[in-house]
């Protein structure tokens, strides 16, 4: 990684303001992926400086993810999914219902399939307008898995 790249990064980790694009999340992970000291220095500092709430994404990531999560824990009618293919429990299923905002609140080493490398995925937390939440690993819908927590509606 060059002395840019990891310049460029540090500034992004710095900058709680601007919204993450679905482009930043995915060059980041490619990034921190590499094996190097500067590599590593950004996964720490991330994991540092990553706010508590942690960081915005962008209107058109939203809508994307919203539009993902809600196909799959709802059917067409909007009757929640009672299937295997519904990774979303009841609480979690409520809290997508009454959305507010999605948050990029950090990254997660997931274990090699089938032979292939380490890969680095997402993690998405999801806030209801009441303030509940739950966290869930940005892959597809096979290898979602969710994390219970109850933070505070974000800022």
């Amino acid at each position: 990684m060059t002395k840019k790249t990891y310049n460029k990064w540090l500034a992004r980790i710095l900058d709680k303001r601007t919204p993450w694009t679905e482009q930043d999340i995915i060059f980041f992970r490619k990034a921190v992926k590499e094996v190097s000291l500067e590599a590593d220095r950004l996964r720490i500092k991330f994991e540092q400086k990553c706010p508590i709430k942690g960081y915005h994404i962008t209107a058109e990531q939203t809508e994307k993810g919203l539009n993902y999560i809600r196909k799959l824990a709802f059917s067409s009618n909007g009757k929640l999914r009672h299937t295997k293919d519904n990774p979303f429990n009841d609480r979690e299923a409520a809290i997508i219902a009454d959305f507010y905002e999605f948050r990029f609140v950090g990254l997660a080493q997931m274990p090699p399939y089938y032979g292939s490398f380490y890969f680095t995925a997402p993690i998405y937390r999801v806030v209801g307008n009441n303030g509940k939440s739950f966290e869930y690993l940005g892959v597809h819908k096979s290898m979602i898995e969710t994390f219970k927590t109850s933070h505070g509606k974000a800022a």
